[in-house]
């Protein structure tokens, strides 16, 4: 097994309010080899996006240790491709004004930028819309330039947090299967957050649960589909079993967290 592209260790946060403390996060562990696509589930609340905003350096950590290819980087920033649900374009920048973003805060020339932008928009579905401003694009277009945007910035790791969340259900099925063709023409190394139990079967090699806040790693699981996955994956027995104990487990803690909010 080759050394891991990102290794988190003891991962714990703490947050102070009005004096008191509020863990969101306590001692996680998890690890993302070269080229896999690993995802993150667990009720809301349990500290995934917290946990994405200490990995990229918003937030310090209260203990733990975050490692790249063996090495300490916990808060070094710019280490990590980042992707929110929301694709925060620019209104009053054009597809490929938006997309160069990343290229233009690390010194890259203009035109050597939109150089580069310009070649990947056919890979990235967006042939013949580089001059379009965002509100004139669809979610599902709109989402490819936020991913386009964060493909360039050249990073080994990208971090998606529920970048499908706000789409439909048949452009959000669309799009999954564009970013597992993406990534793997790309050999990009990926950790993915979702709610969505069958969006995580469907594009990860492995899958995290975690609890309900704080939030910790209850299970790890090994995807065992072969690949390409077809999107009629459900109909399988093995999707059907994992969905079964993946929801299972995030039930229990829905039901926890629940409860200990009600008493």
């Amino acid at each position: 097994m080759s050394l891991p592209k990102l290794q988190v260790e003891g991962l714990s946060k703490v947050f102070g309010v009005n004096g008191a403390s509020f863990p969101v996060l306590e001692g996680v562990d998890l690890v993302v080899f070269p080229r896999e696509f690993v995802s993150i589930l667990g009720p809301s609340g349990c500290g995934k996006s917290s946990l994405f905003n200490i990995l990229v350096g918003l937030l310090p950590p209260t203990s733990g240790t975050i490692r790249c290819d063996g090495t300490p980087v916990q808060g070094v920033s710019g280490l990590f491709g980042y992707m929110l649900q929301r694709d925060l374009l620019l209104p009053w920048r054009t597809v490929l004004g938006n997309a160069i973003i990343p290229l233009e805060i690390g010194g890259t020339p203009r035109e050597k930028a939109l150089a580069e932008a310009r070649a990947l928009l056919p890979q990235f579905g967006l042939q013949g819309f580089g001059d379009y401003y965002p509100a004139m694009l669809s979610g599902g277009m709109r989402q490819r330039v936020a991913l386009l945007r964060t493909f360039l910035q050249h990073r080994d790791i990208l971090l998606l947090d529920e970048p499908f969340g706000a789409l439909d259900a048949m452009t959000r099925s669309l799009m999954q299967q564009w970013l597992l063709g993406l990534w793997q023409e790309w050999k990009s190394t990926i950790l993915f957050v979702t709610h969505d139990v069958d969006e995580a079967i469907l594009l990860s090699d492995r899958i995290y649960v975690m609890t309900a806040r704080p939030g910790r790693v209850k299970l790890e699981k090994t995807v065992t589909l072969t690949r390409p996955r077809p999107p009629v994956a459900e109909i399988l027995p093995e999707f059907t079993s994992l969905k079964r104990e993946l929801l299972e487990m995030i039930q229990e803690e829905s039901v926890r967290a629940f409860q200990e909010e009600a008493s």
